[in-house]
């Protein structure tokens, strides 16, 4: 009997040998999907770390590690809710005006890219975005590096249509250069124009709203208050010189045998965002002048809030109406210059 339990056990032992143990779950694996201490959910799938960093969850596990630094709320489109994490990465177009509204400089900056979640942690495009504009919770617009991608959202919160506006060239009708479009952001004023030469070269930056062209060897850029707070002119030759940016308005009217010109600044005391300077950073006094082609003063400076001008051919005047409704009526036959060719 002795024996045969002896068996039995050495049987019992050589058993338990022979199992294979069961795989364990490394316990740090597990900790490391989880949001741990600090750590708080927002709000849908978004949390934020302990060391102010932004992440996504599910159920308290992370699904995507807490890297980004930046979260803001897209909002409902369709009915369904998304959020944007941002995230730095290289740098994009930057430009600088100074107090009084002036273009001073154009370089670079850092960039801010974000990527969009709904409520579960789908993300919803498959590229991150520079900017983005919720349109009346229906219709969803984003930006990346100038072109603008526009997206229709059904009942449900489902993607049903898409367009692409692509940055770059749209026609080459202003004296043989390109003009250029490129989105700087989302908003339905996102929209600018440049120039560029025959070889891609922007010579004149993508910062205004509109080009026009005048007696075939003129443009006058004019900027926009989604850009930089206020309407101003400048005026470029047909090579793209700028030759003058000192007037907040600038208007040619066609007489029998040429021009008339006229320079337009805004009153310093009219709380307008743009005083005009001269050539030497002085501040120009509000009224007008009548200027050259290039944008030079041809006569003295008229002390008149013009809100609308008259030009008539036949008399060779100037007829100004103010904002009281005062008209002064000028002679422009000194003022009147031909171009050649």
């Amino acid at each position: 009997m002795k024996k045969l339990f002896v068996l039995i056990l050495a049987l019992l032992m050589f058993c338990a040998c022979s199992v294979e143990e069961p795989a364990m779950d490394e316990p740090q694996s597990e900790a490391e999907n989880e949001l741990g201490e600090g750590s708080r959910v927002l709000e849908g799938c978004v949390f934020k770390s302990a060391d102010e960093k932004y992440g996504i969850q599910k159920d308290g596990k992370i699904i995507l590690p807490a890297t980004y630094e930046e979260f803001k709320r897209v909002g409902k489109l369709g009915g369904k809710m998304f959020y944007a994490l941002g995230y730095k990465d290289g740098t994009k177009a930057w430009f600088e005006w100074n107090e009084d509204g002036m273009l001073i400089g154009k370089g670079e900056t850092e960039r801010t890219l974000y990527d969009i979640f709904d409520r579960d942690g789908n993300m919803l495009l498959s590229f991150p975005v520079d900017d983005f504009y919720n349109e009346d919770g229906k219709n969803l617009h984003v930006t990346l590096e100038g072109s603008l991608y526009f997206y229709a959202f059904s009942d449900d919160g489902e993607i049903e249509r898409e367009e692409v506006y692509k940055k770059g060239k749209e026609w080459p009708n202003l004296f043989g250069f390109d003009a250029v479009r490129y989105y700087y952001n989302a908003s339905p004023f996102g929209e600018y124009w440049g120039l560029a030469d025959s070889e891609g070269n922007i010579v004149v930056p993508e910062i205004y709203k509109e080009f026009e062209t005048y007696f075939g060897s003129r443009i006058i850029a004019k900027t926009h208050s989604g850009m930089v707070g206020y309407h101003a002119f400048r005026l470029y030759d047909k090579e793209c010189n700028l030759l003058c940016e000192k007037y907040s308005r600038i208007e040619y009217y066609e007489v029998d045998e040429g021009f008339i010109g006229i320079g337009i600044c805004d009153y310093p005391e009219s709380q307008s965002p743009l005083i005009c300077r001269d050539e030497n950073g002085e501040i120009m006094p509000g009224g007008f002048w009548f200027i050259d082609e290039n944008g030079n003063a041809l006569s003295e400076h008229f002390d008149i809030r013009a809100v609308e001008t008259d030009i008539s051919k036949e008399d060779k005047t100037a007829v100004v109406t103010d904002s009281d409704g005062n008209i002064t009526e000028i002679p422009i036959g000194d003022y009147i210059f031909e171009i050649e060719g």
